[in-house]
């Protein structure tokens, strides 16, 4: 789901968000400019109805809801990413199917790599001889990966397992398994 996507205060409903606007309007801040902060970090961003169906109110209630329905619920609501053959609820299920079938995933030891590394969470689990290492790309642009990190075999991404190469896509996450390397 996307923000809540709201133009005017009176939509929200957070109170640190109201108080916010207030406090800002009252030491001279314009409208429009405290109105698109809050459109990138109020809580009631996270606060908007699920989004079951492109229906009314997005299938969450025939009634009115507390707070207004996001802007993109007719493309993005649950029904239709369950019918996507790329979806996050079939990438979360191959998740927890992993966490099922690799004891490694929930119990084996943990290892941070490359902990300063701006962009690139970076970690390694290991239980007797499996070894899994774990990437993640927490920016919007290509990642190069680390040369010491780029041998494995791919077992999960979100990008797909058909990617394997020496850069990270934008938000992309990589499962690989590792268990033959140092």
């Amino acid at each position: 789901m996307t923000n809540a996507g709201f133009t005017g205060i009176e939509q929200y409903r957070d109170v640190e968000s109201l108080n916010f606007y207030t406090e800002s309007i009252a030491r001279g801040m314009e409208p429009s400019a405290a109105l698109e902060i809050l459109q990138h970090s109020s809580r009631d961003n996270a606060r908007t109805p699920m989004q079951w169906t492109p229906g009314p109110n997005a299938g969450f209630t025939e009634g009115v809801p507390w707070i207004g329905i996001g802007p993109r619920s007719e493309e993005i609501n649950v029904e239709r990413d369950r019918a996507s053959a790329k979806s996050i609820f079939r990438y979360y299920r191959q998740l927890i199917r992993l966490r099922h079938e690799l004891p490694v995933v929930a119990t084996g030891d943990f290892l941070l790599l490359h902990a300063n590394h701006p962009a690139l969470f970076a970690f390694r689990r290991s239980l007797g001889e499996m070894k899994l290492g774990v990437l993640g790309n927490l920016s919007g642009r290509e990642l190069t990966i680390p040369e010491d990190l780029q041998q494995g075999e791919l077992i999960l991404s979100n990008y797909g397992t058909g990617r394997q190469t020496t850069t990270l896509g934008p938000w992309e996450a990589r499962v690989m398994d590792i268990s033959g390397q140092p």
